[in-house]
């Protein structure tokens, strides 16, 4: 991903949320920037989930058991490698 596709998809974003950047389980290598995806939210726990439900999701295999279920999830955007 680019730089501008990354600040196309921040535009639409509300600018007080938090970003997520998702990495390897030890916290220690970097990737090349694939895709940012709004419609996640993340707790104190760090644990991250979707917003909502939508059918893209459905189609990639994700249920509602993949939603924050308990209601403390921030709304934040997640940057995948």
């Amino acid at each position: 991903m680019k730089v501008s596709e990354l600040i196309e998809v921040l535009q639409s974003a509300d600018p007080e949320i938090d970003v997520v950047l998702s990495s390897d389980s030890e916290g220690n290598s970097y990737s090349v920037l694939d895709s940012a995806v709004i419609g996640y939210t993340i707790n104190d726990d760090r644990d991250v989930n979707l917003s909502a439900l939508t059918q893209r999701d459905i189609d990639g295999g994700y249920t509602e058991d993949d939603i924050d279920q308990t209601g403390t999830g921030r709304p934040c955007v997640v940057l995948w490698p």
